[in-house]
């Protein structure tokens, strides 16, 4: 099966949930990262895979690394990410 490029929407959707994730671990706010992972399969990423929305915040993680920004707890950055990833996390952190 051919897998199906993420849209500028849904990278938008997975930055916005990692920097808010971000913001409450920097803060010392208790998250649940997978009550954060649920919301986003049912609503703007409904179309995407349990292990394909974490596989996805590794990826961020990476891109988050690469830019300088501190790093969720617990999704280990992952190379091979779309380039796409750091514009959002600049536009959002």
């Amino acid at each position: 099966m051919k897998r199906k490029d993420w849209t500028h929407e849904e990278q938008h959707a997975i930055c916005k949930a990692y920097v808010d994730m971000l913001e409450k671990q920097e803060s010392g706010d208790k998250f649940n990262k997978s009550a954060v992972r649920r919301e986003l399969l049912a609503g703007p990423l409904a179309a995407r895979s349990n292990g394909a929305v974490e596989a996805k915040f590794m990826n961020v993680s990476a891109a988050a690394q690469d830019l300088g920004m501190p790093i969720v707890k617990g999704y280990k950055p992952a190379p091979n990410y779309q380039a796409s990833l750091r514009l959002h996390l600049q536009e959002l952190y």
